[in-house]
């Protein structure tokens, strides 16, 4: 736990133990530079960035995570514990973060067109919309 802990993404205060929420992570996190690297965190970040800047920024940060060595498949276990955990929440009734999850799991084909055309240096335009 004191790993977790030491990841930035766990609180323990007075024996009560949490993750910390998506909001409450890091915006600039950088999984270059992160020491203790996690799915979890790196699945959460992907959430983060989707919901907030959109598919380009989503599928920048996963451009970085297919390129980080030493920790197998980073970008498809990220992909299976989303599905894991919208699974998980649906069971649970909860329904916001089963949504969160699942539209990882529903734009994930989408961010890895991007993130190849980004590592490819291709510039250009995605279609966004049905002709």
């Amino acid at each position: 736990m004191a790993g977790v802990a030491q990841a930035g993404i766990l609180r323990s205060v007075a024996g009560k133990v949490r993750l910390l929420p998506r909001a409450e992570l890091l915006d600039d996190w950088d999984p270059t530079t992160d020491k203790r690297l996690c799915v979890w965190e790196a699945t959460q970040q992907l959430i983060k960035r989707l919901e907030a800047g959109g598919e380009d920024t989503a599928a920048q940060l996963l451009l970085q995570l297919k390129s980080i060595s030493g920790h197998g498949d980073l970008a498809a276990n990220c992909r299976a514990l989303a599905y894991r955990l919208y699974n998980h929440c649906e069971k649970t009734n909860q329904a916001e973060e089963a949504r969160a999850y699942n539209g990882l799991v529903i734009a994930w084909s989408e961010l890895e067109k991007r993130a190849a055309a980004a590592s490819s240096g291709s510039t250009a335009p995605l279609q966004t919309s049905l002709i």
